[in-house]
């Protein structure tokens, strides 16, 4: 029993230990020569994956079929279609996305790209990006 103790002890502590701190304002793209888009991925467990996402033009209408998407806008001005609906968001923005729902960048129109803190729930491999046309 004792054994057992230990053990869980020591799993709860090195999972104490597996937090990520970042400070979003700090963190750049390798490069400002991207093209439109740059993609920073942060963490990704099972649950969740977290991405810092730049974009200097625009980004085509898509949803996800499994995944919902909530996105803190960090820097810059665009504007959007949300489920048809167009808007202007900002930084200070935050805007959640449930699986199915249809959104795009239309356009930035600040001078500075969009930078978004995007969380996708569940972990997010890269094949859940269904384009749709405008």
């Amino acid at each position: 029993m004792k054994t057992l103790i230990v053990l869980v002890l020591i799993f709860v502590g090195f999972k104490s230990f597996s937090q990520e701190l970042y400070s979003l304002d700090s963190i750049q793209p390798d490069s400002n020569n991207f093209e439109n888009i740059y993609i920073k991925k942060l963490i990704s467990d099972e649950e969740q994956t977290s991405f810092l996402i730049w974009v200097k033009e625009s980004v085509k209408a898509h949803y996800h079929a499994v995944h919902s998407e909530s996105i803190l806008i960090l820097e810059g001005k665009a504007r959007m279609t949300i489920n048809g609906e167009e808007r202007i968001v900002q930084a200070g923005d935050f805007m959640n996305f449930p699986k199915g729902m249809v959104h795009s960048v239309l356009e930035v129109i600040s001078e500075k790209p969009l930078k978004v803190l995007s969380i996708q729930c569940p972990e997010f491999l890269g094949k859940d990006r269904i384009f749709v046309n405008p």
